[in-house]
């Protein structure tokens, strides 16, 4: 057991993770199961990221603790919901191991042999009371305040009161007029305390969020009654968005019968509120690309919680492409909108209806200068601007902030992110510090995808190699079991072809267009093969072999083999009417059973073995050129359509005497060859098979 795991026990609080190179959970304490996803995520040897989708996109960072380039990283408060509802605040920690041996094992290894340095710590410290605490010490300082200002009626301690205090003050009567309020309220939202005096509070906060009306007759009705945390937007002098979180009261005077006043306390939780927001929208940002197959299944939801979640407006995602210029009729790469959000409500629907397409120019538009210069560009007043990045559509927009950002991988631009906004907000350094990291970890989504789709890529064309070379049922049982492979079949036939003429064609043409009409010839037999079902064994120079039967055992395959060999004699002769050639074939086909079966480890092949084998490669050479010579055992298999004419008994090498036919043709004149070996014209050949009369027309075209 890790030393720092074992000393765990006397901080309750604190829960601790082992984690390899790999990002792999190598031990976890026993309390940190509740601080995961789901209750098993948290489980040894399962990814770091399936407990903390937080993490997703940090793998640099974590390696280089390992390392030791970065002395740690931290992450604050973070949450999971509980079963009974609540939520469970922690911070996370990561630390470079520096433990030198485990319990029991040898000093300088962990247990499985890897050195001590090659892990990182990760630290959950419960801070879910801590967190209760602060909120509880944050309201308690605003009941004190009321409660101060109750307890004097003193013209000269209310003005006292209202001088020192740290937040927003805002007195108001009945019918919501400010009555006074403090310097706070001019150095938050800028407006002098004398100007604002007299006006409706409504005019600096935000009233559909704050409903005076129901404020007041609740604080009317629930007597010493206080409401807190009422958060609400207030607009500052230069038309920047604030965010305020306020505790009201009723103040009445001091006989209980003088004018009624609301007390409204309010503090500036801008920042706090954006960081609550960019954790969330972290969060989501990390599922997304977490959960996506593709960038653009990506985008509709990465665009979205960007906006709703860091308030903007429009949202916008730009790539490079080529398009074709129909006057110049030339490519140009200009970049194009992708993908757009806009928030509901916002009167510019046909803003993010359309994709706009911009020439790449560093004077055209904001987004093709932060592309060309790669760096981030934040604006504020971009009127004048936006009717460069939106042609003049954007004259009637009344847009005042824009943050334009590059997307990068490894260097790479991929993308531009632009956000636009109604409000004037002045540079969160914050922010753009998550679009940077949110560029990282959409350049790492990228890359994986990209290796991903490389990787399937890869593996299909190796599989489709190993299909060309061997039949896919065995291919797929050599992939789940890489052993010998040899299987008995009881019943197929084998067909032997030889070319005849092509040894004296070789001396009259060049060597690469011998070698293209020898491929000619035999892709046409491939694709008979196909179309046939049956099974392509292996050329041997001008030789061809081809087997019915198996892997997949089928009754007709003797059937199907002569159907074949007459389909075959029909695409020689094709093949010499528009090469203007003289060449035959000669083919010997037998019945019977073999044995089939992979051999070699390198440049291996699938290949037949038996008397079958011999037998059939014995009629083809003890054949006659344009002749189809089949044994006495295949012709007993063919059906009654097809055609044969007995040879008589000859001598084959090896094998004694045997009973041949020639095979000539069908009864319903497909390929019927004449006695004297010559063939019909292909249309008389093949008139009921269309589809073998299309792929010889195909392969071989008439003159």
């Amino acid at each position: 057991m890790h030393p720092r795991l074992s000393h765990l026990a006397v901080l309750p609080h604190i829960e601790c993770l082992c984690l390899d190179r790999a990002f792999a959970i190598v031990q976890a304490s026993e309390g940190c199961a509740r601080f995961g996803e789901s209750a098993d995520a948290l489980c040894e040897g399962r990814s770091i990221f399936e407990g903390f989708p937080e993490l997703f996109g940090l793998e640099d960072l974590i390696v280089s603790i390992i390392e030791g380039e970065t002395p740690s990283f931290e992450l604050k408060a973070l949450s999971r919901p509980l079963p009974d509802g609540t939520l469970l605040y922690f911070d996370l920690y990561i630390i470079r191991d520096e433990a030198e041996i485990f319990e029991g094992q040898v000093e300088g290894e962990r247990p499985d042999g890897e050195p001590a340095s090659d892990r990182a710590l990760l630290f959950l410290e419960d801070v879910t009371n801590t967190m209760s605490l602060e909120q509880t010490l944050v309201q308690s300082s605003n009941e004190m305040s009321l409660l101060l200002d109750k307890l004097s009626v003193s013209e000269k301690y209310v003005r006292q009161l209202v001088a020192s205090i740290g937040d927003i003050l805002l007195v108001t009567d009945s019918d919501g007029i400010l009555q006074r309020t403090n310097y706070r309220f001019t150095e938050v939202l800028g407006i002098h305390q004398e100007s604002a005096i007299g006006r409706s509070v409504t005019d600096f906060i935000d009233a559909s969020q704050f409903d005076l009306v129901a404020i007041q007759t609740y604080l009317i009705n629930e007597d010493e009654k206080i409401l807190r945390n009422i958060e609400t937007y207030a607009r500052h002098r230069n038309g920047a968005r604030i965010v305020l979180s306020f505790s009201c009261s009723l103040l009445q005077g001091s006989e209980g019968d003088g004018p009624e006043e609301f007390i409204y306390l309010g503090r500036d939780i801008t920042a706090n509120h954006y960081a609550r927001q960019r954790l969330v929208t972290q969060s989501t940002i990390s599922r997304t690309l977490a959960e996506a197959e593709t960038l653009q299944s990506a985008l509709p939801r990465l665009l979205a919680g960007i906006g709703m979640g860091l308030d903007w407006d429009i949202v916008e995602f730009w790539q490079p492409q080529n398009t074709w210029l129909s006057a110049q009729a030339a490519s140009e790469e200009v970049l194009c909108c992708e993908d757009a959000w806009t928030r509901p409500g916002i009167e510019v629907d046909e803003w993010s209806a359309e994709r706009y397409e911009l020439p790449i120019d560093s004077g055209a538009s904001l987004v093709g200068r932060v592309w060309l210069q790669k760096r981030p560009i934040w604006v504020s007043g971009v009127g004048t601007h936006l009717q460069f990045a939106h042609r003049d559509r954007a004259r009637d927009i009344a847009l005042n902030t824009a943050f334009i950002s590059p997307l990068e991988v490894d260097g790479e631009a991929v993308g531009v992110l632009a956000l636009f906004c109604q409000d004037v907000r002045t540079r969160d350094p914050d922010m753009v510090q998550m679009i940077e990291t949110l560029s990282s970890q959409i350049g790492q989504f990228v890359r994986r995808k990209r290796a991903e789709t490389a990787l399937r890529h890869e593996q299909q064309r190796t599989e489709s190699l190993l299909c060309n070379i061997l039949p896919e049922e065995i291919a797929q049982r050599l992939k789940r079991e890489p052993s010998t492979i040899a299987d008995y079949y009881a019943d197929v036939t084998v067909l032997f072809a030889d070319i005849v003429g092509f040894t004296r064609m070789s001396s009259q043409v060049e060597p690469h267009e011998l070698v293209q009409r020898l491929n000619q010839i035999f892709s046409a037999f491939d694709e008979l093969s196909d179309t046939h079902g049956l099974e392509k064994i292996k050329t041997i120079g001008d030789a061809y072999m081809v087997v019915g039967g198996l892997p997949t055992p089928r009754d007709d395959h003797a059937s199907a083999m002569a159907a074949m060999a007459l389909d075959m004699q029909a695409a020689i002769a094709a093949f010499n009417e528009d090469r203007e050639t003289e060449i035959g074939i000669r083919i010997g086909i037998h019945t019977g059973p073999v044995i089939a079966g992979v051999i070699g480890i390198k440049k291996f092949i699938y290949d037949l073995w038996g008397d079958t084998v011999n037998i059939a490669s014995r009629l083809e050479s003890h054949g006659v050129p344009n002749r189809i010579q089949i044994s006495d055992v295949t012709r007993d298999r063919l059906d009654e359509n097809f055609i044969c004419r007995e040879r008589g008994d000859i001598k084959l090498k090896g094998r004694g005497v045997m009973r041949t036919f020639f095979l000539l043709g069908t009864q319903d004149g497909s390929a019927i060859a004449a006695d004297d070996g010559d063939f019909y014209p292909l249309a008389s050949r093949l008139p009921n098979n269309p589809e073998i009369i299309d792929l010889i027309e195909r392969k071989f075209p008439e003159p």
